[in-house]
């Protein structure tokens, strides 16, 4: 039916016989497989762990309570030495602190201590920032 003058198949069945030999999985199973990694961090996960890095990176580089690790920093490895200013910059801190949040967040996201810890967190940075805007 679909041979050629030489008796090799033709195109449409050795297309055939070349997807029958992959085994392509169908659409649906790639969709499931695809919600569920997807769906590993929703927004509200995503909020609150941009919440957890905005408090910690701020108690870290301005908070008095965090004074004495700064000048311990300073004092160990020198006021004009990397880590030192690491400890200072809140765009070097945030990208270490997000590096650990991250994972932890995708991973037990979900989790209602992970969430209460979150929000506790991140309320807290938020009525920091509203202290500070309406003052």
């Amino acid at each position: 039916m679909g041979a050629t003058a030489h008796g090799l198949p033709g195109p449409t069945e050795a297309r055939a016989e070349n997807l029958a030999h992959y085994r392509i999985p169908s659409a649906g199973l790639f969709l499931r497989l695809r919600h569920r990694t997807m769906n590993c961090m929703n927004m509200v996960v995503f909020l609150l762990a941009l919440g957890i890095t905005c408090r910690i990176t701020r108690f870290i580089t301005k908070d008095t309570l965090a004074a004495g690790f700064r000048s311990w920093m300073a004092e160990r490895f020198g006021d004009d030495s990397q880590f030192a200013y690491v400890v200072t910059c809140s765009w070097c801190t945030s990208i270490w602190v997000s590096a650990a949040v991250v994972p932890v967040a995708f991973l037990a996201g979900s989790s209602v201590a992970f969430q209460a810890v979150a929000m506790v967190l991140t309320l807290s940075y938020l009525s920091g920032v509203a202290s500070n805007w309406l003052d």
